[in-house]
């Protein structure tokens, strides 16, 4: 008896045999072939779909796993920018290099604080808080103000929808 999927397609066959040949074959003995391959059937189909189950676990983790080591490669490449224009400044000999490189580390840490604020640990990577941002966003430009200059930003209401249809109103 042939087992197949829901498709149709043949995925086994099932035998049985005697070796009695005083024993016959009967519409009974058929019927309970026809629910012994559809139990089969059905236990090879769990089987295979535990199996991919657990496939995408491991996939899953590898990519999380991934994820973890880009981060921490733009944290490490951020704070070795930071360093380097930080010694860049300290050898410079013209007060107009300094403050360009001073200029120039204030603007890496705001790229900083806004990517630490994207990918907070128990942030949902979905849904993305743009207010928050924004303040965040402020505060860094503010505390990293070379020369002391004010930051004015007036807010409007801004209703926007995300690529994947997550609608949020920020104002």
């Amino acid at each position: 008896m042939p087992l197949l999927d829901t498709g149709k397609r043949p995925i086994a066959t099932l035998w049985v045999t005697s070796h009695d040949k005083s024993l016959v074959f009967n519409p009974t003995d058929a019927r309970v072939m026809e629910q012994l391959a559809l139990q089969l059937v059905l236990a090879i189909k769990l089987r295979r779909k535990q199996s991919l189950i657990v496939r995408l676990g491991e996939t899953s983790h590898d990519n999380e796993m991934l994820v973890q080591e880009v981060r921490h490669r733009v944290k490490n490449m951020i704070q070795m920018t930071s360093g380097f224009l930080q010694l860049q400044q300290r050898a410079a000999r013209s007060i107009e290099a300094k403050i360009v490189l001073r200029e120039a580390q204030s603007r890496l840490l705001v790229l900083s604080n806004v990517y630490e604020a994207l990918l907070e640990p128990d942030a949902d990577q979905r849904m993305v808080d743009v207010g928050s941002l924004v303040e965040r966003l402020l505060l860094a430009l503010r505390d990293t103000s070379v020369n002391g200059s004010k930051i004015n930003f007036i807010p409007t209401a801004i209703s926007c929808s995300l690529a994947w249809g997550a609608p949020f109103l920020w104002g």
